[in-house]
């Protein structure tokens, strides 16, 4: 008798673990990392990784056991910063809307949820570094967001619309603003529910107070009854004069407040991030051009400048405009990130070498490309670019560099991989890296 052998087949550890985070089965993603660490790197058909799909699928669960696997240095920052074919990261896929109902009622109350979710990607550790990136389609997160939640924004003013007109005339006034508002999507996050709430509150006084009113309306025959009825009339005639006048007391202070000159400086750092964020840079330049001191202002909470989100996003105009011996400038390109990367480094990431020329040539090349261009990974520009595969940046940097003595300073980092180990873990096998 010939013996049958057992078909076994290897577990395919890649696609376990990918399949349940997305459906937030946070045991089998910690059993399979501890067997197959690696696994954490892999991506589907569509090249997300474990953290995209996450995001996507909206797993806080997930999530955070993946933040704490990073507070432990188990897996690098890389694995969230990563983007699928569409060009989407975390922070895109956290914009847009999911593809189920949030346990709540009411479309406002979904779409307040939907806000909450993409908040909390965008406050997470690596979130905000993610914000002015953009998609193939040339999108942010935030102009994904909007796109995306258009038919909830106007699902969720109606319901609020015919939850006001629900009330009774006495509330009605306190509902003006929420009936007058232009219910932008950011607006059910705190506006439109705190607005919405005194509304209700007035509503359910309102039928109190009809209550008290019938049932006082049967001592009518009481002469002192007029009296204390004119004397509520003086009273609410007073209350109502106190909260004008409180209100125009607060209308003047802001005005005021506005022209405070120690709020110019974040004026100015607001109309940067609004015309970065909606993709004006011709409004970015121009603010720029008023004051080249504003780029050595950080606009995120990743202590990015405008440089270092001009390199993200290609804008090599605005680096092609940039002034030469300028003291303000030169600090702004040397200027680091909470990564330590300066706009050299973004410019190496991106591969531009028209805009690493630009700094290189309004720098000293051996500040640099030396010593101080290491980012807190150890990183230099001529690394960033090979990690990333940017073969013309690479070029431009190794005829600066090297070949030579020190040569190796460039390529290599903290934990002492080379880019050679970092163009084989990505399968970069371009002839740039032959040598």
């Amino acid at each position: 008798m010939t013996e049958q052998k057992e078909d076994t087949k290897p577990i395919d550890l890649s696609n376990a673990i990918l399949t349940a985070a997305k459906n937030r089965i946070t045991e089998m993603v910690e059993t399979a990392f501890q067997s197959y660490p690696m696994a954490l790197y892999d991506v589907d058909q569509d090249k997300k990784n474990i953290v995209l799909l996450t995001v996507e699928h909206k797993q806080p669960h997930v999530f955070e056991l993946l933040l704490d696997l990073k507070k432990k240095d188990l897996i690098k920052d890389t694995v969230f910063c990563e983007v699928d074919c569409n060009g989407d990261s975390a922070l895109h896929l956290a914009a847009k809307k999911a593809n189920f109902n949030w346990p709540v009622l009411g479309a406002a109350s979904q779409m307040q949820w939907e806000i909450k979710w993409y908040e909390y990607i965008k406050n997470s550790p690596l979130g905000r570094r993610l914000l002015f990136v953009r998609n193939k389609n040339g999108q942010t997160p935030d102009e994904v967001f909007t796109e995306s939640h258009a038919d909830l924004v106007k699902q969720g003013e109606e319901w609020l619309i015919k939850t006001s007109q629900a009330c009774s005339v006495v509330a009605v006034i306190m509902f003006l603003s929420i009936l007058t508002s232009g219910c932008k999507e950011r607006d059910f996050r705190h506006a439109l529910p705190w607005k919405l709430l005194p509304g209700l509150s007035a509503f359910y006084l309102s039928i109190a107070t009809t209550l008290i009113s019938f049932t006082t309306a049967h001592f009518y025959i009481f002469r002192d009854q007029l009296i204390s009825i004119s004397s509520s009339s003086y009273v609410m005639a007073c209350l109502l004069s106190t909260i004008e006048s409180f209100l125009k007391i607060l209308e003047d202070e802001a005005v005021r407040i506005s022209d405070d000159p120690k709020l110019k400086t974040t004026q100015i750092i607001k109309r940067l991030s609004q015309s970065v964020v909606i993709g004006d840079w011709k409004e970015v330049l121009k603010i720029c051009k008023e004051d080249w001191g504003v780029l050595n202002i950080p606009i995120t909470q990743s202590k990015d400048t405008v440089l270092h989100l001009a390199a993200y996003n290609k804008q090599e105009d605005i680096f092609e405009q940039l002034p030469e011996d300028d003291d303000g400038v030169i600090s702004a390109l040397l200027k680091e990130n909470t990564e330590g990367n300066t706009p050299l480094h973004i410019a190496a990431l991106v591969g531009s070498v028209m805009m690493c020329r630009n700094i290189i040539d309004r720098t000293d090349s051996e500040t640099r490309l030396g010593s101080r261009s290491r980012n807190k990974e150890g990183e230099t520009p001529l690394f960033k670019a090979a990690l990333h595969d940017k073969k013309e940046a690479f070029l431009y940097f190794h005829s600066l560099c090297g070949p030579g003595v020190g040569y190796k300073h460039y390529c290599t980092r903290n934990d002492g991989e080379t880019i050679l180990h970092c163009a084989i873990s990505k399968e970069y096998f371009g002839e740039h890296f032959h040598a």
